[in-house]
Formats: C-alpha cells, structure tokens, sequence
C-alpha cells in the first residue's frame, strides 16, 4: 500500500469450476461508492485451500490518511441471488515515500520506497519526532555499494 493507493487481495472458490468473475468496491464508507474493474479467475471444482485462484486488485488516487472500507466479491455462472463478497478495511499513509515528515508518523500498512538511491524514504523535518512502525515494515531496494542514503534521514531537521 502506498500513501494514495492499495492493493487488495483474497481467493475465490466455486463448486461448479471453471471462470469465477471478481471484483472489489471500495470507498470511505460502507456505501462504498467506486468499484475496480471486473476480472475473471480459473477455478477447480470445489479445490480445497490453498489450491483456490487468487484475486488481487490494486487502485490508485486515494485520499491520504484516510480509512476505506472494501469488499471483495465474486460470482461464477451458476450463483444465483448475487455474489459473495467478504469486507474489511484499511487506511492509507499520512505521507508518501521520499517526503520530510514535521509530526509523528504512525505505519498504517507495510511501505515499500525506493531506498538508499536518491533520498531516503522518510525524511524526518523536525526535533523529536516519533516515527512508530506498529509492527510494519519500510522496505525497498537497497543500494549495491554503499553510499546511498539511509530508509529514514533526519537530513531535513533544522538546526536553527
């Protein structure tokens, strides 16, 4: 998940086989309001876990620091009375990677950032700062051969 998107991901099991359309609705309500495109997964008849198709959807331009609900539904050609959907929801980072932070940071979701390229991939802007990773992770590629900058600077603390 980044700072204005997401990624959703779950299975889907029919007990007739063969094509199991999916999709996922998402909004900051449980109104919902936008809905990802429709996407189509082969399943075995009645295949037992782990075996059932992945469904994974990912959308962009989301509010930050915001929570949306979402639910992932499914339906293959024989469901009658419309699909079967599972919900949940999630909140987006309050910043993006690379950006100077000038107030607490708390991880909502594992960040992943470009690291140790250009710039770090949360620069901390100010005096006592409390960077809380809640169990998550910063991660990314790391520079081969040293020298680059670190997952998390201060470079952007002032000293005056």
């Amino acid at each position: 998940m980044s700072h204005e998107g997401a990624s959703i991901a779950g299975q889907v099991v029919s007990n007739v086989g063969g094509d199991v359309e999916y999709w996922v609705e998402y909004g900051p309500t449980k109104t919902y309001g936008s809905e990802s495109e429709h996407r189509t997964a082969s399943t075995t008849k009645n295949a037992p876990a782990p075996a059932p198709a992945p469904a994974a959807v990912a959308f962009q331009g989301l509010a930050r620091s915001t929570v949306y609900h979402y639910r992932l539904c499914a339906q293959d050609s024989q469901q009658h009375g419309g699909p079967g959907c599972g919900e949940g929801h999630f909140k987006t980072q309050s910043f993006a990677c690379g950006e100077t932070v000038r107030g607490d940071v708390r991880f909502t979701g594992h960040v992943s950032c470009l690291l140790g390229v250009a710039t770090p991939g949360l620069r901390i802007g100010a005096a006592g700062i409390d960077v809380n990773l809640n169990g998550f992770s910063l991660t990314g590629p790391v520079s081969v051969g040293g020298g680059g900058e670190p997952a998390i600077g201060n470079s952007g603390v002032s000293t005056t």
